[in-house]
């Protein structure tokens, strides 16, 4: 891979585990603060409202800045905002405000801050390399995914919830540190800055035009979005479905998510391991009907069996990183270097941005009829849509894809790096 990669990867998962411990410290701290389960909801409600609108408004500047160097600043930012928190908790001056605005800075700098850090990964290894990398990366994910909460549990209980929010802090100064020094080769910024608020409004449009330009992202990117509605409306019914409808305890529904956590690790190392001679589109979109496939099985699902809830979801867990690690990599190689920021930024704002759309319609038809009618139809319609979208001409056109990173013609248009028949044989 090479050492600019393994070291952006070591600093990654540090600050990542950092991660899981501080979001569980600063939701305990904040609770023995305020005994208040609505101080819980607003925590988070702060956090992801920034993100959004981040997400949205702020793409522009992912791609005006070198990457590496945007990242280390906004490490180094967090490292602050919990730095201070901690010094107001331990010298008796902490407020419920001081944790509110930590939240708020952490959903503005993570808006940014994801986007480049899967945008820049094409600039660290070689194109041949990218599913493997991405896969690397989604492997210690879905790792710490199963172990960082027993971790977090353990250091909030051994350090104390304030010096746990330290630790979190800590280990981003020291990604920080590390991203900061790794020598690129493109040290400049990606695109020369446009002055003024219209061209920064140029810029912002741009992001959203390159969809139009390779009809094939834009294909993916709705594909995802109607499957998310319905993962999402399925995801928030899950607990009253397991315990009102299938009448199992608790401890399923721990089970369930364990078995999720399992099948998503388990898919990224089988990409990270071995080179699949699979057509893109079927490896990709194969994801998704796994993901859908899990929501079926749910539908149909009886009381006596509910224990096969844990394989079904299993499945999804496969499903949910075939389809991801290999539609990051495809956004790699197809969006150009100058314009994979504000792509990627887009990409994730139309993923995650359906969610309250589809936990409404879920609780709506679970009250309706039956959580059972949310799972059948969450994962029935976007099922039938992604067979359906095989055999879109502009995804067929990925089968075709040349494995070169869309950037290695920095000056050419998308139409001309390996996008070409994808954009030529779309309907779009």
């Amino acid at each position: 891979m090479g050492r600019n990669f393994w070291r952006y990867f070591v600093a990654q998962a540090v600050s990542s585990i950092g991660s899981i411990v501080g979001r569980l410290a600063l939701s305990f701290l904040v609770y023995d603060l305020t005994e208040s389960a609505w101080a819980m909801g607003a925590l988070l409600l702060v956090s992801s409202i920034p993100e959004i609108i981040v997400r949205l408004l702020g793409a522009p500047l992912i791609d005006r800045f070198p990457r590496l160097k945007l990242m280390a600043f906004l490490d180094i930012v967090r490292f602050t905002t919990y730095l201070v928190a901690w010094i107001c908790f331990t010298t008796g001056q902490s407020a419920v405000w001081v944790f509110f605005l930590q939240a708020f800075i952490a959903g503005t700098t993570g808006a940014l801050y994801s986007p480049a850090a899967m945008a820049i990964i094409p600039s660290l290894v070689p194109a041949e390399k990218l599913v493997k990398a991405n896969g690397l990366n989604q492997t210690v994910m879905n790792a710490l995914w199963v172990l960082g909460p027993m971790i977090a549990v353990t250091l909030c209980a051994f350090l104390g919830n304030a010096n746990a929010v330290l630790l979190d802090g800590l280990t981003f100064g020291l990604c920080g540190l590390v991203l900061a020094t790794i020598p690129m080769k493109k040290e400049a910024p990606v695109v020369a800055m446009r002055k003024g608020t219209s061209g920064y409004a140029a810029d912002l449009v741009e992001g959203f035009a390159i969809y139009r330009r390779i009809p094939a992202l834009l294909s993916i990117t709705a594909v995802l979005a109607i499957s998310n509605i319905g993962s999402f409306g399925s995801t928030a019914m899950l607990v009253p479905y397991v315990r009102e409808y299938l009448g199992a305890p608790n401890t399923l529904v721990g089970w369930i998510d364990a078995g999720l956590a399992a099948g998503a690790l388990i898919g990224s190392l089988i990409l990270t391991s071995f080179t699949l001679r699979v057509r893109k589109r079927y490896l990709m979109l194969g994801g998704l009907l796994l993901i859908q496939g899990a929501q079926l099985i749910g539908a149909f699902m009886s009381p006596r069996y509910a224990i096969l809830l844990i394989p079904a979801w299993a499945l999804w867990g496969l499903g949910l990183n075939l389809y991801s690690i290999n539609s990051h990599t495809i956004y790699q190689q197809l969006v150009p270097d100058h314009l994979r920021g504000r792509a990627m930024s887009v990409r994730m704002l139309v993923g995650y941005g359906v969610q309250p759309i589809g936990q409404f319609l879920g609780a709506w038809i679970a009250v309706k009829w039956n959580p059972s009618i949310t799972f059948l139809v969450g994962g029935g319609i976007p099922f039938l849509i992604t067979i359906g979208a095989l055999f879109l001409p502009s995804i067929q056109g990925l089968d075709r894809l040349d494995l070169r990173p869309a950037d290695a013609d920095a000056d050419s248009p998308p139409a001309k790096q390996g996008a070409p028949a994808i954009a030529a044989n779309s309907s779009q």
